[in-house]
């Protein structure tokens, strides 16, 4: 996470003008006000904040939170765009696999393959995901690309298996880093 920052930092201290987009991961949080705090604080403190061709984008409604729709970003990339995002990613974009993390459907949970494996969990078991309010049962384990000690599900599906807690702040639920058990 650390090194991930500075990446962040370093692009950002390279780069003449910058915008700042997120969608609802960073606001359905217990913290959301912080994050969008730390966000606007840091479009302040390097110069981005009200300058033409920066500045800050909130990216609100369902069609934008799929993706930087506004931005010209679709499942069939502007080949200019691709090959821009290509080179900042430092390796070549894979534009079919249009569910982004590889997962097959909707009912499954994404798992870090050394996490599932150390509690001999294979990849496509059926496993219950239990949550504070309920369970899902007969859910598909898919290893991906996801750090240690997280897991991934689609909403509204796995609403119902917990109760969210809200940023006091903001009255927003926090949808996010939900603790949940995985088990067979």
């Amino acid at each position: 996470m650390r090194s991930e920052i500075l990446a962040a930092a370093e692009i950002i201290t390279r780069s003449s003008k910058v915008v700042f987009a997120w969608a609802m991961g960073v606001t359905q949080q217990t913290n959301g006000v912080d994050n969008i705090l730390s966000i606007a604080n840091t479009a302040l403190l390097t110069g981005n904040a009200g300058k033409p061709g920066a500045g800050m984008m909130p990216i609100r409604g369902h069609s934008n939170v799929q993706g930087f729709g506004s931005m010209g970003v679709t499942v069939h990339l502007k080949e200019q765009i691709k090959a821009a995002l290509e080179q900042l990613l430092g390796r070549p974009l894979n534009p079919h696999n249009d569910k982004y993390r590889g997962m097959p459907h909707r009912n499954c949970i994404l798992l870090n393959a050394e996490d599932a494996r150390s509690v001999e969990i294979e990849e496509h078991d059926l496993v219950t995901v239990q949550g504070d309010a309920g369970k899902l049962e007969q859910v598909e384990v898919i290893y991906g690309k996801i750090r240690r000690g997280a897991a991934m599900m689609f909403y509204p599906e796995v609403n119902v298996i917990f109760t969210a807690k809200v940023d006091t702040r903001s009255g927003t639920p926090a949808f996010k880093r939900v603790p949940v058990t995985v088990y067979q």
